[in-house]
């Protein structure tokens, strides 16, 4: 992919709290940039208001750092 239109992509995911599922290795090259990139896709919502799979919350990410990369 052309690298203009990954990091377009992963700033309009950041925006829109999209493809939080999407890892966006093409961008997110370092752990400091990956939890930057997760952290700014965080949103306080309610669980009714939330879309199943498309929202991250901070017990998500949490989950997501201890269970699948072992860090916590």
């Amino acid at each position: 992919m052309e690298a203009s239109f990954c990091f377009s992509r992963a700033v309009y995911c950041i925006l829109g709290a999209c493809d939080v599922n999407d890892e966006h290795s093409e961008v997110t090259k370092t752990a400091d940039d990956y939890l930057w990139f997760k952290l700014c896709q965080i949103r306080d919502v309610e669980k009714q208001d939330a879309r199943a799979g498309e929202t991250l919350s901070y017990q998500q990410l949490q989950t997501l750092i201890s269970q699948d990369y072992g860090m916590l």
